[in-house]
């Protein structure tokens, strides 16, 4: 590719300097072309084709020959339709009246547009959900004007032997006037599908602009390596300059859902030096090219996120409609079995109910071996538990269980009991009392009496297994973890499995009463001492039994009243039980001193 590189270069610098498209105002055709909205409140089924319903006339406003593009925004659904008489294929798009397509282009008048678009279908086969589709109709302007792609303006300019540098700086000197006043300014064109694109994004726009724009000569676009090699970049787009679309080189890959046209072993970094695009000489692939190199014509892209070019606004106008795919729900999950005499639990967990509600559940069952299914009659329920009665507590069985929506039935998810012996698993006693089946809420041990606990072999609590001991065919110990609620306990064994109902309850634990002795003397028993006293013995919260000693006191204080004092905690609830010891002396004290002790227990 370089050698005829240079050889180009030679040949065509005799053509000398070719002119820029002049600037030319847009052509407003009289009123704003518009798209009426997809209609609300649409539901598409999972895999199969259904109407795209509008608001009235689809097309309005437009003139001559419009170009008309559909894109499947998000989702994996596809579009289709039925009739596009009058129309003309767009070059890049495939025939979506022979097929499901994911991007639709045709070209034809208003009217002949306006009959394909009452026929457009889509395929909902994404997963349930809004799937956004993007509708662009453009005026096709006539030559000489700026062609209209995906809300984008383009120009090529044609030139004499400019860098890719210098065709960047003059692209962004150029511009066209910019609705509601003005300008939107030029940069080298980024083929990168305009978000209009989702499969390989950039492949139409290319098309589109090797139809309306040919080039026969070497014609710069806005992709470089330049800042981390082999990494190729959109870097003049206005709105993602980061953007990258290719990796390595010849060898390299397409990156984010980005188309590339690459020549043949491009880019191959020639020298070490080739860090720009290039659309090659009389063809639409790619060539890397350096700093230094010149090429002839260069694309300019107008337009951004925050910029619409007028002659956009006057020629294109633009839909995007959410479409909400529904589907039959998802297989349930967890679908238990267990034996309850001579009836079947069965319980499972409610799917993705696929956009519409689940209004049932199918349950099934056979007993093993047999051919044909039994279907339960039921009521409709949305209970993700039901019983089955009627099944030999003995023999084995297949059960199957699957969801039901407006759309249809979930997949059938299949659970089994194998057959087995008679029972002669643990066998629960009396129901223990309550006091017996409680567990502090920080875990314990209980125990529960019965028969037959030498053939289990689990035990468990919402499927999660606990450590027990069962030496004694009476008893089992089981080793309870911290949690809350009444959860039922699972005794298993070789043979089958038995649920005990409620089996036990936590209980928040008491707290542990320490013993406390407390003791007051002071110079003057008074009414300010009593009062001192009371307070600080009624502050010690969970005390139930007091012993107050009276250590010493003086004559005043053997009349009674430390007695007294004592024997009034009960008067004043401070206690359940006051017992009174007096460990008095029979030494006389000269004041009023007085010392008190109390022993505080549960």
């Amino acid at each position: 590719m370089k050698s005829r590189f240079k050889q180009l270069c030679a040949s065509v610098a005799i053509l000398g300097f070719l002119t820029v498209l002049p600037a030319q105002a847009a052509q407003a055709t009289g009123s704003a072309p518009s798209v009426a909205n997809v209609s609300a409140n649409q539901t598409f089924t999972r895999g199969a084709l259904t109407p795209v319903q509008f608001d009235g006339t689809v097309l309005s406003g437009f003139t001559g020959t419009v170009e008309v593009r559909v894109s499947v925004q998000s989702g994996v659904g596809l579009l289709h339709v039925t009739s596009a008489t009058g129309m003309t294929l767009i070059g890049g798009y495939s025939d979506a009246v022979a097929g499901n397509v994911a991007n639709l282009g045709y070209s034809g008048s208003q009217a002949n547009a306006n009959a394909m678009l009452a026929t457009l279908q889509y395929l909902g086969d994404s997963a349930a959900g809004a799937d956004n589709i993007r509708i662009d109709v453009t005026n096709q302007l006539a030559a000489g004007s700026y062609p209209v792609y995906g809300g984008h303006a383009y120009s090529l300019v044609s030139t004499s032997n400019l860098t890719w540098g210098a065709a960047r700086t003059a692209a962004a000197a150029l511009s066209v006037p910019k609705a509601g006043g003005g300008t939107c300014p030029g940069y080298l064109a980024t083929l990168n599908g305009n978000g209009v694109e989702t499969s390989l994004k950039g492949s139409v726009e290319r098309a589109f602009l090797a139809a309306d724009l040919p080039t026969s000569v070497y014609t710069w676009i806005g992709a470089s390596d330049a800042a981390v090699r082999g990494t190729w970049q959109w870097v003049t787009d206005p709105d993602d300059p980061t953007s990258v679309f290719w990796l390595g080189y010849g060898g390299g890959s397409r990156q984010n859902g980005f188309d590339s046209n690459w020549y043949p072993d491009e880019p191959n970094n020639s020298g070490g030096i080739e860090i720009y695009a290039q659309i090659t000489f009389g063809t639409d692939t790619w060539n890397d090219s350096s700093a230094v190199a010149n090429s002839y014509d260069y694309y300019v892209e107008y337009g951004s996120s925050t910029c619409q070019p007028q002659v956009v606004a006057d020629n294109e106008a633009v839909s995007i409609a959410s479409l909400n795919t529904i589907s039959e729900p998802s297989a349930i999950s967890g679908l238990t079995v267990l034996r309850d005499g001579n009836s079947a639990r069965l319980n499972w967990t409610a799917p993705a109910n696929g956009g519409s509600s689940i209004t049932d559940y199918a349950v099934a069952y056979q007993p093993s071996g047999a051919s044909t299914w039994t279907t339960l009659s039921h009521a409709p329920s949305t209970s993700t538990t039901v019983q089955i009665p009627g099944i030999d507590s003995n023999g084995g069985f297949n059960f199957r269980v699957a969801a039901i929506n407006g759309v249809g039935q979930a997949a059938w998810v299949t659970s089994s009991l194998a057959a087995q012996r008679p029972w002669t698993g643990p066998a629960i006693g009396a129901q223990p009392s309550r006091a017996s089946r409680q567990v502090p809420t920080t875990g314990g041990t209980l125990e529960i009496t019965g028969s037959g606990f030498e053939t289990t072999t689990a035990v468990s609590i919402n499927g999660v297994e606990l450590k027990f001991d069962a030496t004694d065919p009476k008893l089992i110990k089981i080793q309870i973890p911290a949690g809350t609620g009444s959860p039922d306990l699972s005794f298993s064994s070789t043979e089958g499995s038995l649920i005990y109902e409620n089996a036990f309850e936590y209980v928040t634990p008491k707290p542990v009463i320490v013993p406390e002795t407390l003791s007051f003397g002071g110079r003057n028993w008074s009414p300010k001492s009593r009062a001192s006293i009371l307070a600080k013995l009624k502050s010690q919260v969970g005390y139930r039994t007091a012993t107050c000693t009276i250590v010493s006191g003086s004559n005043a204080a053997a009349s009674g009243s430390l007695k007294r004092f004592c024997q009034d905690l009960l008067t004043n609830y401070v206690f359940k039980t006051v017992t009174l010891v007096d460990a008095r002396t029979t030494q006389k004290i000269k004041d009023s001193s007085y010392r008190l002790k109390f022993d505080l227990s549960e």
